[in-house]
């Protein structure tokens, strides 16, 4: 299972809202969204990865919450 797919069904495990897309540099983009508990366990297995991929760093930064946000997708 690629990065993309596994971020998606640990968010979706997870109540998280938001979206992962891969970059043209090679990079991952995810911006996801849940209570703090939750997102906290989220991040803590997205640095994990599937077993095919690996994390060598991540970059989180805060940004203000979207109000409505519903599901979690994979962008193109």
């Amino acid at each position: 299972m690629g990065f993309r797919y596994f971020t998606a069904d640990l968010a979706h495990a997870r109540e998280v809202t938001g979206w992962v897309r891969n970059n043209f540099d090679g990079n991952v983009e995810l911006e996801a969204q849940a209570e703090s508990a939750l997102l906290d366990a989220f991040l803590s297995d997205v640095r994990k990865g599937p077993s095919l991929s690996r994390v060598k760093d991540m970059l989180i930064s805060e940004l203000s919450p979207v109000d409505g946000e519903e599901g979690f997708r994979i962008r193109h």
